[in-house]
């Protein structure tokens, strides 16, 4: 138990070195915040005569937070990308769509990693990413190389929020609209992804030409997560009672698998219904494009198999912070500026926590289409998620339980 306190202790004071961090990038806070934490923590370390060796470990690991997150600021040298946004000079780039392409109703949008930028005649290597927003045709797939020319500049605000923030966790921090395109005689990417994408692509095809819009939109939400196509009121509907996770690749649709599989191959044993669970996770995952979305909804499904598998829940507990930690060493931006993730990680918590005690309180409930089950999930997932869920939309469905 000691070993998973320290472990634990550890996890946590890494993501608040992020948290911190990031704020001060975003929020714009000053060192004398980050001192005032320090000198806090300290004392009350020495009031709660909290173990040295536990005090040097926070500041060690908080610190290593720090750092990981300042690695991914960009410093715009002229070899970063960004350091050529300028909403007054229009520049010549050239670059590669390196992920799904984002196809909306009378416009595409496409992430392209660039290579070099043509400016006044010199060729300048540079690394970076820029959103681009082009006509739907003709249409681009992931791999085409483009040469590129208009404006490249930062993402802004709009109407209070911030868009720089927004892309800012996909490693996003130049914008491109309606430039000039001009496809390139050569492709970079794997073909993996390649294969994935056109797999997805042709299957969302045959649900328009089975079925009506929004029918179609709507089920290819269920399946896999792309809401491109949902009109504007049925999603402000979803919003409005709280449904909206059935239209996005959540831990919803994980649950959807993990039962389906767990009913096909329920003559196994529980060892192996685990392990077929995690295999159609993970083929799912890379069906839908293994997008960060899915990925942390698939690793926070996997989370609740592990806690089913072991019924420890301090051990699950700690699974819980190691992904989170995981994926905010791949990517720190996600810890404030991902809502999905927090909110996944939100729910998973109230699960591990609090459904056994919530089962215990509606234990007079009858369970006739496993209604107590459910209640119990959704109040326990609730727990965490509303605060959240007020703090970033300021509202909340009464009728969502």
């Amino acid at each position: 138990m000691k070993r998973l306190n320290f472990l634990l202790f550890s996890h946590v004071s890494f993501l608040l070195g992020v948290l911190f961090s990031t704020l001060f990038f975003l929020e714009g806070l000053q060192l004398w915040h980050f001192l005032i934490l320090f000198f806090a923590g300290g004392a009350l370390a020495w009031f709660f005569k909290i173990n040295i060796r536990f005090l040097l470990i926070f500041f060690f690991v908080f610190a290593f937070g720090v750092l990981r997150f300042l690695f991914t600021v960009p410093d715009l040298s002229p070899s970063e990308l960004a350091f050529y946004n300028d909403p007054e000079r229009s520049i010549e780039l050239l670059g590669c769509v390196e992920d799904e392409v984002d196809n909306r109703r009378d416009h595409t949008k496409l992430t392209v990693s660039a290579f070099n930028i043509v400016l006044n005649g010199d060729v300048i290597p540079v690394d970076g990413k820029v959103l681009l927003t082009v006509s739907k045709y003709p249409e681009r797939f992931y791999g085409d190389c483009l040469k590129l020319r208009g404006i490249l500049q930062d993402p802004g605000e709009f109407n209070g929020f911030s868009y720089s923030n927004y892309l800012a966790r996909y490693g996003v921090f130049s914008v491109m609209y309606r430039p000039q395109v001009e496809k390139l005689d050569f492709k970079r990417g794997m073909s993996i992804f390649d294969m994935l994408f056109s797999l997805k692509s042709e299957f969302e095809q045959s649900l328009n030409e089975i079925f009506h819009e929004p029918h179609s939109s709507f089920a290819a939400g269920l399946i896999t997560g792309s809401r491109k196509g949902i009109p504007d009121f049925v999603m402000e509907s979803f919003s409005l009672t709280g449904l909206t996770h059935i239209i996005a690749i959540s831990g919803y649709n994980i649950t959807l698998l993990i039962i389906v599989v767990s009913a096909l191959f329920g003559f196994l044993s529980r060892r192996l219904r685990f392990l077929m669970s995690v295999i159609v996770i993970s083929a799912f995952t890379f069906f839908v494009g293994a997008s960060a979305a899915v990925v942390r909804a698939s690793i926070m499904g996997v989370i609740g198999l592990i806690a089913l598998q072991f019924g420890r829940k301090s051990f699950v507990v700690l699974v819980l912070f190691f992904s989170a930690v995981l994926m905010n060493l791949v990517n720190p931006y996600i810890l404030v500026l991902d809502v999905g993730f927090q909110l996944s990680f939100a729910a998973t918590l109230g699960l591990i926590i609090f459904a056994n005690r919530f089962e215990k309180f509606f234990k007079w409930l009858p369970d006739f289409f496993a209604m107590r089950e459910s209640l119990v999930m959704t109040l326990a997932a609730q727990v965490f998620t509303v605060p959240l869920i007020i703090f970033h939309f300021g509202r909340i469905s009464i009728i969502s339980p």
